[in-house]
C-alpha cells in the first residue's frame, strides 16, 4: 500500500449522558482507543501526529477494524478517496444519526474518513463492502416479524450517540466469528464437541468461550459462548450467553445476561435480565429487565424499576445535540449517565437519557410512610403517603359546582380519591364551535391544567386514533378535527373500570365530572 501513515482527527464529541470524550468510550469492555490502535496495526498503518499528505485521516470517534482500513487504502490506489460503506442491512440498522456521514446511492459516506494524497484534489468515493453475514431471529408478526441480524466482517460506525455504542458493541462481538480462519473455527468446534461428549448444540455451546483464572461459576449456572474475565462470579441458575464479562463482575442467582458487555466489578442483580446492553465498570444492573441500554460507570439501579425499550407505532425518539431526533429503530432502551442512582417504582421511557449523577426516586405521595385509620378491614390506599380506607374516600361526594372543585383541587385542601391502580380518566371534548381546530386547542389547554393539578388524564380533541389512546392510557394529546365518541372507547372503559374511565362533558362542567368518575368505588 502506498499510504502507510495514519492521522487521528480529533472529533471532540462527548456522548450524552455519559459525557465522556471518545478515548473513554467502551466497546466490548475495551476503550475505543485500543480498538483504533489494533485496527491501524492490522492494516499496516503507523500513527503520526503530522497531518501532511499522504496519509489516512481517521476520526477518533470511529469504530473500525484493520480489514476495512486496508480495503479503503487499496481502493484509493495512488490517489485520494473517501469511504463509502456499501448499502447493506448493517448500514440500514446503524446509519441513523452517525456524525459526519451522509446517505448516498452507494451506501453511507464517511466524510472525515479518507485517504489524502493531494489535499487540493477531488475525493472520489471508495465503496467498501462490509461483507455481512445475515442471521435470522424469528419473531411473531405482532413484534415486527423476523429480525435480520448482520454480522459484518468489515464494520465501520461513527459514534456520536450512546445508541452507536450498542451498535459497535454488537459489531465487535461478531468479529471473532467473522475474521477467524474457517479451519480454526472448525478445530475449535471439534474440540468443543469432544469436551462435551455430545452433538447436542447446547452442550457444545457450553464448552465454547473462555474463563479467566479465579472464576466462581455455580454448578447449576449455564455459561454459553461467552468470555469471563478474572474472578467473575456466576450464581446459581444464572445464564450467561454470547456475552463479555470483565474482571471481578458478579452475576447473581437466576440472572440472565445475553449479548451484553458487563464491565469490571459490575453487578447483575438477582433475577435480573440484561440483554444487548453495555454496562460500564462498577455499575449495578438490578432492574427486572433491561434491554438495548447503556449503564454508565458506578450507576445504581433497583428492582421494580422498568426501562421501556419499544415503540410499536413509530421509531423511538432520542435527543442528539440538544434536538429530538429519530433513532431509526422502534426498539431501543435508555442510557444512564455515570454515577446516577435510580430508585424503585419508576418507568424510564425508551430512548431517554438520565444525566450523570442524577438521583431518581418515586414520588413520596406514592410511598406508604404512615398508617392512619384502618377502618373495618377493607381495602386501603395511599393518600399523600398515608394509608386510608378506600371506602371512606369513595363516599366523599364530589362538588356539583365545578368552580369549588377546581379551587379545592389547586389549593390542595381536598385529597384526590385514588384507586389501588390509579385509573386514568379519558376526557372527550365534543365540538362546541364550527371551528374544527377549537376542540384540539381546548384539549391542549386542558391537558396542561390537569397535569399541573396532578390528575392522570388523556385529553382527546379528536377520536380518530382511539385505539392508540386506549393502549397509551395517559400522556397523549390527539390533535385534529372532531367526531362522535366511539362505542369502542366506552365499551373498553366498561370492561376495565379499575384502569380506564371515560368522561364526556362541556369545558365548564368538566372538573366536577372528573371528580365523579374518580370517586366511583370499583374495587
Amino acid at each position: 500500500m502506498a499510504v502507510v501513515r495514519a492521522w487521528l482527527r480529533p472529533s471532540g464529541r462527548r456522548i450524552a449522558p455519559l459525557d465522556d470524550p471518545a478515548p473513554v468510550l467502551r466497546i466490548g469492555n475495551r476503550p475505543l482507543a485500543e480498538w483504533t490502535a489494533e485496527a491501524l496495526a492490522d492494516a499496516g498503518l503507523h500513527r503520526t501526529e503530522d497531518r501532511a499528505a499522504p496519509c489516512l485521516e481517521l476520526p477518533d470517534n470511529v469504530f473500525v477494524n484493520g480489514l476495512l482500513l486496508r480495503a479503503l487504502v487499496e481502493g484509493a490506489g495512488e490517489g485520494n478517496g473517501v469511504l463509502v460503506l456499501a448499502d447493506s442491512v448493517f448500514v440500514d440498522q446503524s446509519a441513523a444519526l452517525q456524525p459526519d456521514t451522509e446517505r448516498c446511492a452507494a451506501g453511507l459516506r464517511f466524510r472525515q474518513l479518507r485517504v489524502v494524497v493531494d489535499p487540493d484534489g477531488p475525493f472520489p468515493d471508495v465503496v467498501v463492502d462490509p461483507e455481512e453475514e445475515l442471521q435470522t431471529v424469528v419473531r411473531p408478526a405482532s413484534m415486527g416479524g423476523d429480525l435480520r441480524v448482520p454480522l459484518a466482517r468489515r464494520p465501520c460506525i461513527a459514534i456520536g450517540h450512546w445508541m452507536h455504542l450498542l451498535a459497535a458493541d454488537r459489531a465487535a462481538a461478531a468479529l471473532p466469528l467473522r475474521t477467524t480462519a474457517p479451519w480454526r473455527l472448525g478445530l475449535g468446534l471439534l474440540w468443543a464437541v469432544l469436551r462435551a461428549r455430545s452433538l447436542n448444540k447446547w452442550r457444545v455451546l457450553a464448552q465454547m468461550g473462555r474463563r479467566g483464572p479465579g472464576c466462581d461459576v455455580h454448578p447449576t449456572a449455564v455459561v454459553e459462548g461467552s468470555v469471563l474475565g478474572r474472578g467473575v462470579t456466576v450464581g446459581p441458575h444464572a445464564r450467561v450467553m454470547f456475552s463479555n464479562v470483565a474482571d471481578g463482575a458478579s452475576i447473581m442467582g437466576k440472572a440472565v445476561v445475553e449479548g451484553a458487555s458487563i464491565g469490571a466489578g459490575a453487578l447483575v442483580g438477582q433475577g435480573s435480565v440484561v440483554r444487548f446492553c453495555v454496562v460500564y465498570p462498577g455499575a449495578a444492573a438490578c432492574m427486572p429487565i433491561i434491554q438495548m441500554s447503556v449503564l454508565g460507570r458506578d450507576v445504581a439501579t433497583t428492582q421494580a424499576t422498568w426501562a421501556m425499550d419499544a415503540n410499536f407505532d413509530n421509531n423511538v425518539k432520542v435527543v442528539m445535540d440538544g434536538q429530538v431526533a429519530d433513532s431509526g429503530t422502534p426498539f431501543l432502551g435508555c442510557a444512564v449517565g455515570h454515577g446516577a442512582r435510580i430508585g424503585t417504582g419508576l418507568w424510564l421511557a425508551a430512548g431517554r437519557d438520565i444525566p450523570g449523577g442524577a438521583f431518581l426516586i418515586r414520588h413520596p405521595d406514592q410511598t406508604v410512610r404512615g398508617v392512619g385509620d384502618l377502618g373495618d378491614g377493607g381495602p386501603l390506599v395511599a393518600v399523600r403517603g398515608k394509608l386510608q380506607p378506600l371506602a371512606a374516600l369513595s363516599r366523599s361526594a364530589p362538588s356539583a359546582d365545578p368552580q369549588p372543585a377546581a379551587a379545592a383541587l389547586h389549593s390542595g385542601d381536598r385529597p384526590r380519591p385514588e384507586s389501588p391502580v390509579q385509573p386514568v380518566v379519558l376526557v372527550f371534548l365534543p365540538p362546541s364551535a364550527p371551528d374544527p381546530g377549537a376542540p384540539a386547542a381546548a384539549a391542549d389547554a386542558l391537558a396542561d391544567e390537569l397535569a399541573a393539578a396532578g390528575i392522570g388524564a388523556l385529553v382527546l380533541g379528536d377520536v380518530a386514533d382511539s385505539r392508540r389512546a386506549l393502549r397509551t392510557q395517559g400522556g397523549l394529546r390527539v390533535r385534529g378535527g372532531v367526531g362522535a365518541l366511539p362505542a369502542e372507547l366506552t365499551e373498553t372503559a366498561a370492561h376495565q373500570p379499575r384502569t380506564v374511565r371515560v368522561v364526556t362533558a362541556t369545558r365548564e362542567g368538566l372538573l366536577a365530572a372528573i371528580w365523579g368518575a374518580l370517586a366511583v368505588d370499583v374495587v
